[in-house]
């Protein structure tokens, strides 16, 4: 598979997870719409629209910073090597204080 059918891949996955909204959001939207107008579609859409909108920008904002981190981690060895070794010092410091809580 090309980059290029990837990125495709990519953006139509996106595409069904925003239109698709989870569950946690499902109860949480309507009550923000007023009573006395709850019987029209327009305040629903309106929600609707605008949860979407800052869901996409918010993801797209996440893959290109994720991207941008990317690059740098594989076109920097030496921040790579950086990396690697501040986690293995935070994995090594969570499994000592595991192993020394009391139970």
């Amino acid at each position: 598979m090309s980059a290029i059918q990837n990125y495709w891949v990519f953006l139509a996955s996106g595409i069904v997870l925003n239109l698709t909204p989870g569950s946690d959001s499902l109860y949480i939207l309507p009550q923000f719409i007023d009573p006395s107008v709850a019987g029209s579609p327009v305040p629903f859409l309106l929600l609707g629209l605008t949860f979407f909108t800052t869901g996409t920008l918010w993801r797209l904002f996440l893959a290109f910073a994720a991207s941008t981190l990317s690059k740098a981690l594989r076109e920097n060895k030496t921040l790579g090597r950086i990396l690697n070794k501040v986690s293995g010092v935070v994995f090594l410091g969570l499994g000592l204080k595991i192993a020394l809580e009391k139970r």
